[in-house]
């Protein structure tokens, strides 16, 4: 990927990064964050990774790919977030995952409410959105005077088994689109 990182372009900003499974939304999340930290502003980033470890080529948490980069700045994560629309077999699995990331999540979110930083990046932010308090995280993105997100917008994980959360999550990414100053969307051609 060749995509020019002028970090004038997102500080001070909120910035929504958006594909297809794939598009190469965490790579380009990591060069940003690369980016910031080389400018010398480690201290007042914080990175919340609501991503699943990476499965079937799906997915992937910052983590996975640069575990050195994250001891350079508050890293919040967890092992345990599973990937919902992959795993579950009934619409009950579904929801069942979906609700177990949104309370994890939830916690991540809330360690950052309470001590913010100017700078926070989210890594896959529609996972918490499948069952997670969309206002909760629309006032995390607040709170930062600069954001840089991913979210998932695309066809490929659109079965849900009925639960509904594919649709919850187009409509929040829709609104939040309205909410930011640059959108960054990126195509599956490599």
């Amino acid at each position: 990927m060749s995509y020019e990182i002028n970090i004038s372009r997102f500080l001070g900003k909120k910035t929504l990064i958006i594909g297809e499974v794939g598009s190469g939304k965490t790579r380009l999340l990591i060069s940003i964050l690369r980016n910031f930290i080389s400018e010398g502003l480690s201290s007042k980033i914080t990175v919340i990774d609501m991503a699943p470890p990476r499965m079937l080529d799906i997915g992937g948490r910052i983590i996975d790919h640069d575990s050195q980069l994250c001891s350079m700045i508050r890293y919040l994560y967890s092992d345990e977030i599973r990937p919902a629309r992959l795993l579950g077999k009934s619409a009950e699995e579904v929801m069942k995952i979906a609700t177990n990331n949104a309370k994890i999540i939830d916690k991540l979110i809330e360690e950052y409410l309470s001590n913010s930083t100017e700078i926070l990046m989210i890594n896959d932010l529609t996972i918490f959105i499948h069952a997670g308090d969309g206002e909760k995280l629309s006032r995390a993105i607040k709170a930062a005077t600069t954001f840089v997100g991913t979210a998932y917008e695309g066809i490929r994980l659109s079965e849900d088994k009925g639960t509904g959360i594919t649709m919850r999550e187009k409509q929040y990414v829709s609104e939040l689109l309205n909410t930011v100053d640059n959108i960054i969307k990126l195509d599956l051609t490599r």
